[in-house]
C-alpha cells in the first residue's frame, strides 16, 4: 500500500512539474545548443554640451545587457535573449567630446538560429517567427553633475542597436550621447530620466 501510494505521488509531481526549463519556454536556452563568443567595441561620445542646462559631468550605468528581443510569442515562446552584458562600470556620457573605448563580448548564438530559423548574420535573430530588435539596456544608472553632486537616474532602453556580424566577427559601435534633453528632472517624482530616443544614437562600423 505505501509503495503504491508513493508511485501516485511521484506520478502526480511529473504531471504537475514544468521540467527543468523552469521559464516555461518551449524551446532549450540557447547556451546548450552551439554558439561562441565575439568581441564587442563601443566607442562613446558626447556632443551638445552647451545644450545641458543641468550641469551633466558623467552618466555611468552600473550593470547592464544586450537584448535581443521580439514582441510576440507565436510557434515559440522564447522571446528574448541576453548575449551580452556592459561592462561594469559603463560610462555614457563624458565631459569632453572626445571618443571614449570600452569592449564586452557578445555570444552568437548559431546553434540555436539554425534549429529555428534565425539569421546568422546578425547576432540578435533568433527564430524565423518574428521581427528581433537589439537592445541596450543600462541598469543602475547614475549621473554627476558640475556641482559635484550626484543622483540616481531611470533609464529607458536603447534601441536600435545593430548587430550585423562582420566577417572579422567583432561587434563595433559608435555611440553617440546629445545632451540636449538626454536628462529630464521631473519634479513630481523627485528623480531624473534618461531618454535614450532621439538623444542616443548607435551606429555599426
Amino acid at each position: 500500500m505505501r509503495d503504491r501510494f508513493c508511485s501516485v505521488f511521484v506520478l502526480a509531481w511529473l504531471l504537475m512539474s514544468p521540467g527543468c526549463d523552469n521559464n516555461g519556454y518551449n524551446s532549450p536556452d540557447p547556451d546548450e545548443l552551439d554558439h561562441h563568443s565575439h568581441l564587442v567595441v563601443m566607442h562613446f561620445r558626447t556632443v551638445n554640451h552647451a545644450a545641458d542646462t543641468l550641469g551633466v559631468v558623467s552618466v555611468t550605468a552600473g550593470s547592464g545587457y544586450l537584448l535581443a528581443r521580439r514582441d510576440a510569442a507565436r510557434q515559440l515562446s522564447r522571446t528574448s535573449m541576453a548575449p551580452a552584458h556592459l561592462p561594469v562600470p559603463t560610462q555614457f556620457v563624458y565631459p569632453d567630446s572626445q571618443v571614449h573605448t570600452c569592449s564586452t563580448y557578445i555570444d552568437h548564438y548559431v546553434g540555436y538560429q539554425s534549429r529555428y530559423g534565425g539569421d546568422t548574420t546578425h547576432f540578435g535573430e533568433m527564430d524565423r517567427y518574428g521581427t528581433w530588435v537589439m537592445e541596450m539596456i543600462p541598469n543602475e544608472v547614475g549621473a554627476t553633475f558640475a556641482a559635484r553632486e550626484s543622483a540616481s537616474v531611470y533609464s529607458y532602453e536603447i534601441v536600435p542597436v545593430p548587430d550585423t556580424v562582420r566577417p572579422g566577427g567583432i561587434l563595433d559601435l559608435d555611440i553617440e550621447v546629445d545632451l540636449h534633453g538626454l536628462l529630464v528632472w521631473q519634479p513630481s517624482a523627485a528623480k531624473y530620466n534618461m531618454y535614450p530616443e532621439n538623444h542616443i544614437h548607435v551606429t555599426q562600423r
